[in-house]
């Protein structure tokens, strides 16, 4: 007899069973179980494998991995402007001697730095000085009235550099005599402030925001010399520091002096890369890695040192921090007859189109130089633009340039006229270009005849303020590439230029005037009598440093 059991109880042989509610292990609950594992791993596995692909392409490439957003425009206070002004080149050489050995007489000197602040509004700028280089110090204060108390109707004596205050009951007060070796400050005449030195005062001019606004300043710098090795008119634009600065000029041949100035207006030190390239690419230019320019000062490095014996060049110069004020004082000789003085000033940077105004010809000779700084090979068409419209360059058509050679093409199947220069090339060149006057025969050698020279810098579009320099004439040349005909302004007299034309419109005062020209190439040039034939340099507008375009920062970790 098989023994009982308790009620509710299980044979022990079934002890682990119960049917009624664990299915067997072929039943539809097991089944599902199993799925469900499966799908589970599969799931964390995809997730996994995703999240790690996200990772990778993030560590890779975090600019593809992320939109940019950006903020919304902060304001940012004006501050002020610093311009520099760098050297001109030397006035006399005092062992100058003409064809029999004897001494030359002594050069007519004439030159001048001019400094204004324009005024944006009714009321006239404050604010202003400017600082010869090794100034001792500021200047001395003159009993000079407040801009409140000042006549519109004062006067200014550019040739002395003295300036003779008028106050209301047209009592003059003197100011101090002129010494370049202190500061000058910059006082009201008519709707500006204004000063000079009567010599070219290489330095610094430092103005003050007004307005709610960058100051609206100019300066410029000039020094004409009539006879000797340095005959010839040399002028600059004096300007802002910029991080990268490309000079198209000079020569370090027999005969030829290039001096490389590099100005730095902050007040803490600079350090410069200098890069060169010449005739056969690009030059080996030993001091080039770092060059250090201490805060207010100027360096000066005689290229013909570094790179001797190369007949064109092209300058690169880039820096940290605030940057630099670059240029190049340039000097030729043929043979013992005086070839010319010019300041080559900055150009715009390398593009596949470069325009270069202020192309005055007059029969004499002149050259577009370019340069190919990239590592392919590139082709370059040249057209220029008169009062008539827009031409082919007599033979300026697919000129092939090789990698960083520098090229120079003749403008002389050019006509006497005022033209535009436009370069268009397959890859980003660098351009500017040169033009001469000749002067009477050489008093060292009858079968030359003296020159003068200009470079001249392929420009942005944009006016700017035009300075005025004593004795000289002048003359703007606006050049329009647009389709249709455009507006300019001068002084706030609008003036219109036709499409695809240049046109010269002569300035007889030497009061600074501000030329407004969003999308015209605009530059002046300055000539002066000799005696023996034309100096010749250009002067390109001192742009507004106010008109400037958003920056956005993005930033990643």
């Amino acid at each position: 007899m098989k023994p009982q059991t308790a009620q509710g109880s299980r044979p022990d042989s079934h002890q682990d069973t119960e049917p009624e509610k664990i299915p067997s292990a072929g039943s539809r609950y097991t089944t599902v179980s199993r799925w469900d594992a499966v799908r589970w791993f599969l799931a964390t596995l995809l997730v996994v494998a995703v999240s790690g692909l996200v990772v990778a392409v993030g560590l890779t490439r975090p600019a593809a991995a992320q939109k940019p957003h950006y903020g919304e425009p902060v304001p940012v206070p004006p501050g002020q402007i610093t311009l520099a002004c760098p050297q001109v080149p030397p006035t006399v050489n005092p062992a100058a001697v003409d064809g029999s050995g004897n001494p030359l007489a002594p050069p007519k000197i004439a030159g001048s730095m001019t400094s204004t602040v324009l005024a944006r509004t009714a009321r006239v700028p404050e604010k202003a000085v400017y600082q010869p280089l090794g100034s001792r110090g500021r200047a001395p204060q003159s009993a000079a009235p407040t801009p409140e108390e000042t006549n519109p109707d004062q006067t200014n004596s550019h040739q002395s550099g003295a300036k003779h205050l008028v106050t209301e009951d047209t009592e003059e007060v003197a100011p101090p005599p002129e010494n370049p070796q202190n500061d000058l400050d910059l006082t009201p005449k008519s709707a500006m402030l204004y000063g000079s030195f009567s010599t070219p005062v290489s330095g610094f001019l430092t103005a003050q925001p007004w307005d709610g606004k960058v100051a609206l300043a100019g300066a410029d710098i000039e020094q004409s010399v009539s006879s000797g090795d340095y005959r010839g008119l040399a002028s600059a634009s004096c300007q802002p520091a910029q991080l990268e600065s490309w000079l198209v000029g000079g020569s370090t041949e027999i005969g030829e002096s290039s001096v490389l100035q590099l100005m730095n207006p902050s007040s803490n030190s600079v350090d410069a890369k200098v890069e060169v390239w010449g005739d056969t690419g690009k030059l080996d230019f030993p001091r080039g890695e770092k060059i250090t320019v201490p805060a207010r000062q100027l360096q000066a490095i005689p290229l013909e040192s570094q790179v001797g014996g190369t007949q064109r060049l092209v300058v690169r110069v880039t820096s940290n921090g605030a940057g630099l004020a670059s240029s190049l004082m340039t000097h030729s000789l043929l043979g013992l007859t005086a070839g010319g003085v010019s300041l080559v000033h900055t150009s715009a940077l390398p593009n596949t189109t470069q325009v270069i105004p202020g192309v005055a010809m007059d029969g004499s000779l002149g050259a577009v130089r370019l340069l190919n700084p990239g590592a392919d090979s590139a082709r370059a068409t040249i057209e220029v633009v008169n009062e008539n419209g827009r031409f082919p360059l007599p033979g300026g058509k697919d000129l092939d340039l090789d990698p960083g050679a520098v090229l120079d093409f003749t403008l002389g199947g050019l006509q006497p006229g005022n033209y535009a220069v436009i370069v268009n090339a397959t890859e980003p060149v660098a351009a500017g270009a040169v033009i001469y006057r000749q002067g009477s025969v050489s008093p060292t050698d009858s079968d030359k005849f003296v020159r003068d020279l200009a470079w001249l810098p392929a420009l942005s579009t944009g006016g700017g303020v035009v300075m005025g320099p004593a004795a000289t004439q002048r003359q703007l040349l606006v050049t329009n590439l647009n389709a249709e005909n455009r507006e300019y302004r001068i002084d706030g007299a609008t003036h219109v230029v036709n499409a695809m034309t240049t046109v010269v419109v002569p300035l007889k005062d030497e009061t600074p005037q501000l030329i407004e020209a969003p999308d015209l190439y605009v530059t002046q040039l300055v000539t002066t009598n000799l005696g023996d034939g034309d100096g010749i340099d250009a002067l390109e507008p001192i742009p507004d440093l106010s008109v400037s375009s958003q920056i956005y920062v993005h930033l990643t970790s």
